[in-house]
């Protein structure tokens, strides 16, 4: 479950939109750590999770840097006073630095578990896209990280029962995101039960190139045995109790836009046990590396265009063998 819940403000209430998510989460015995950058400081980023963060602004004047912390601490307390983080324990760090290291930085020290926030919005005062950082953020953080769109569905609606589209590829890293995925469908839907669904995307075999129908169907049903097993293994592992409580179901889809088939699938994919129409999920979870990742950061992976396409939440998940040694808890 996530206990530890991050989520950077920057004065705007596009930030600020995050915080009933982030109270959602947190209501079952969670924190919330209210974070606000102070100053900026060029960055320095060489692979993911490798960066050089700043620990002081450049040409502030230091009583100005304050006066700028001072106004941080007073905005952070004020959310925190505000009725959505009414009975939830939080605290408020106001650290100085450049966002997206620092909050990184700060996730790292205060042994976060998951970060919740929009994906765009600036400061007050010095302007930063959050676009921009949130993407940072996304592809450099060891801890999950919890994207919510500017116009898009929000998770924030008690009582109801949630669901979430696990896309997999074969590969043991990209099942890192189905307990993560369990335990926001958990900490969301309780004390209804939610549901999981595990995608496998898979391309169509070219006929012109000699290809059966036999064959194709062949890849097929490994597929769904592959994503048999893998539900099997869920219920079955200890290790996995959160997403062992939820409503399994998987299913195959023949693409060759993978990326275009799990926001089509996830924005319109799943049927209504009542009627079989069509609704969209509540959010998307995809392992960072599990269908090629963001590897050095490259722009144009699956992931990547997921996340840049995609109107619903997109649950970011690195695999363990790929956090560093820096950062493990």
């Amino acid at each position: 479950m996530f206990k530890r819940i991050l989520v950077p403000l920057d004065s705007s209430k596009l930030a600020e939109s995050a915080l009933p998510t982030a109270a959602m989460l947190a209501r079952d015995g969670g924190s919330i750590c209210l974070v606000q950058v102070v100053g900026v400081q060029p960055e320095v980023w060489t692979a993911p999770g490798e960066y050089l963060p700043a620990t002081m602004p450049m040409q502030n004047d230091q009583q100005v840097v304050e006066a700028a912390r001072t106004g941080a601490s007073q905005y952070l307390a004020d959310i925190a006073a505000s009725p959505s983080l009414k009975d939830i324990p939080t605290e408020i760090i106001t650290p100085l630095g450049s966002p997206a290291p620092t909050i990184l930085a700060t996730a790292q020290s205060q042994n976060i578990d998951i970060i919740v926030l929009c994906s765009h919005g600036y400061t007050g005062v010095t302007r930063w896209i959050m676009g921009s950082v949130a993407t940072k953020i996304v592809r450099h953080s060891e801890t999950p990280v919890l994207v919510l769109r500017k116009d898009g569905p929000q998770l924030n609606t008690p009582g109801r029962r949630f669901s979430v589209l696990v896309p997999l590829d074969g590969s043991a890293r990209s099942k890192a995101a189905i307990e993560p995925a369990a335990s926001l469908v958990t900490a969301l839907s309780q004390p209804e039960q939610g549901a999981l669904h595990l995608l496998r995307v898979v391309k169509p075999l070219a006929a012109e190139q000699g290809n059966t129908q036999a064959e194709q169907q062949q890849i097929i049903d490994k597929a769904e045995q592959y994503l048999k097993t893998a539900a099997e293994t869920v219920q079955q592992s200890d290790g996995t109790a959160n997403a062992a409580r939820q409503a399994l179901s998987w299913s195959v889809a023949l693409n060759n836009d993978i990326a275009g088939a799990i926001i089509q699938e996830a924005e319109a994919g799943a049927r209504s046990e009542d009627d079989n129409v069509p609704h969209s999920y509540d959010a998307i979870a995809m392992a960072t590396h599990g269908y090629g990742g963001w590897q050095h950061g490259a722009v144009g992976s699956i992931a990547d265009r997921v996340l840049q396409s995609t109107r619903l939440p997109l649950l970011i998940v690195r695999p363990p063998d790929m956090r560093s040694n820096r950062q493990e808890r």
